[in-house]
């Protein structure tokens, strides 16, 4: 089972990686790629629900999430 530091953990080094180090996450979204990570993990959920506005970074937060 990961833990949420771990996760974090792995989703920070995949942002440097792939996104470069001036990469910086908007409020709440790096909270909310832990949880979808998370819950396809450690709940073997297989769908999650993204609502927000538009420009808040959907796409960016499916696209880390699958990486």
């Amino acid at each position: 089972m990961e833990t949420l530091d771990k996760i974090k953990e792995h989703i920070i080094e995949w942002a440097e990686d792939y996104l470069g180090l001036d990469f910086q996450f908007r409020k709440y979204q790096l909270e909310t790629i832990m949880f979808i990570i998370k819950s396809i993990i450690n709940d073997d959920r297989e769908t999650s629900i993204i609502e927000a506005p538009t420009g808040s970074g959907k796409s960016l937060l499916c696209i880390i999430s699958a990486g």
